[in-house]
């Protein structure tokens, strides 16, 4: 399972691990509000939550979709 917890950054964009990891050191400057991160927490139950960059879904830690079968 992927790791339910995303970025949060200044302007309050969502960035998946991935995205934070392809961009790590405009990350790391801070210099730039799309990239200066203020939080990391968790999607408890939002599964439509997607990453503003790579625009892949998020998981979420109780509110994934049933499977069907």
């Amino acid at each position: 399972m992927d790791t339910p917890t995303f970025f949060l950054t200044t302007n309050n964009s969502i960035l998946s691990h991935k995205a934070v990891r392809a961009n790590f050191r405009e990350v790391l400057t801070g210099d730039d509000p799309d990239w200066t991160i203020v939080a990391v927490t968790i999607n408890w139950g939002d599964p439509d939550l997607y990453c503003d960059e790579t625009h892949e879904r998020i998981p979420s830690a109780y509110g994934e979709p049933e499977d069907d079968r």
